[in-house]
């Protein structure tokens, strides 16, 4: 139980530590890079489970909802059309990934 906290609890910070540092480091184009790799990670973390608190959890949630932050970000800071510009990154890149996946299978 406690070794399922820490995990949790590491990817947690290792997950808004990297937010942070794509904003300062790079603005609003850091936010933009990181949105469609926290997407990818979320992808390949979503089939570790973890039980916490009673509850069972992926570690991909820590991601997906680092995603809403980075769009809250960029609302609050760049506008609404900064936001959806993000949103419309991750449709772009989870098609594009769709397509590869069913050219690979057919």
């Amino acid at each position: 139980m406690r070794h399922n906290i820490f995990l949790w609890f590491l990817m947690l910070v290792i997950n808004f530590s990297c937010i942070l540092f794509a904003y300062r480091k790079f603005g609003k184009i850091g936010l933009y890079i990181w949105v469609p790799i926290s997407t990818i990670l979320a992808n390949v973390q979503v089939v570790i489970l973890v039980n916490l608190f009673g509850l069972e959890a992926t570690l991909g949630n820590i991601l997906y909802a680092g995603g809403f932050l980075i769009t809250d970000i960029l609302s609050e800071n760049y506008g609404k059309k900064a936001a959806n510009t993000a949103v419309k990154l991750v449709f772009l890149y989870d098609s594009n990934n769709f397509n590869n996946v069913m050219c690979y299978t057919l």
